[in-house]
């Protein structure tokens, strides 16, 4: 930031020296100018946000904006540039995926599948009707959720704790019958 307003200061006095007498221009009329220089400069710099065009910027918020739509994960770089580009949009998502974050975490500690059903009902029922980012919420749930099905995870989690423990039983007394052998 500094080498930025160094830079800005020896190109505002030359231009100066150029154009103006020394004498007739204050020391605190320059320090306005670079201050003025440098605002503008930062102004550019986070508007272009590193697109070459406009076309491209567009591009980047559309996909940005299908994502959102979609329920996905953001990236913290797509974070980052909602914050800087859009801060009230920005609050809205950090919510959807902090509830994202939530319902991941639940539903990694699942036992069953059918708990998994349940706690995305739960998840789901706990939105409130009036929330105007309800279909943000949503999509998130249903995208988090779907990921979670086709990991191997819940591909190996029973039908019902139930199940799970009869099947427990069951082994235990097999295990059981064989170290009680009469004779």
């Amino acid at each position: 930031m500094n080498t930025i307003f160094k830079n800005i200061e020896y190109q505002t006095y030359t231009k100066e020296d150029k154009s103006l007498n020394k004498a007739n221009v204050t020391n605190e009329q320059s320090k306005r100018e670079v201050m003025k220089t440098a605002v503008e400069h930062m102004k550019e710099m986070i508007d272009k946000s590193g697109f070459e065009t406009e076309e491209d910027k567009q591009k980047y918020e559309k996909g940005l904006n299908e994502k959102i739509k979609l329920g996905k994960e953001l990236s913290q770089s797509e974070m980052n540039y909602l914050q800087r580009s859009n801060p009230i949009l920005y609050s809205r998502i950090k919510r959807v995926q902090l509830q994202r974050e939530m319902l991941k975490t639940k539903l990694n500690q699942c036992k069953s599948k059918k708990e998994v059903e349940e706690t995305y009902s739960q998840a789901t029922a706990t939105i409130d009707k009036k929330d105007p980012d309800k279909q943000m919420v949503m999509s998130a749930y249903n995208n988090v959720t779907k990921e979670f099905k086709n990991t191997s995870q819940y591909k190996f989690l029973p039908a019902d704790i139930k199940n799970k423990e009869i099947e427990k039983m069951i082994k235990d007394k097999k295990n059981s019958n064989r170290f009680n052998v009469r004779g």
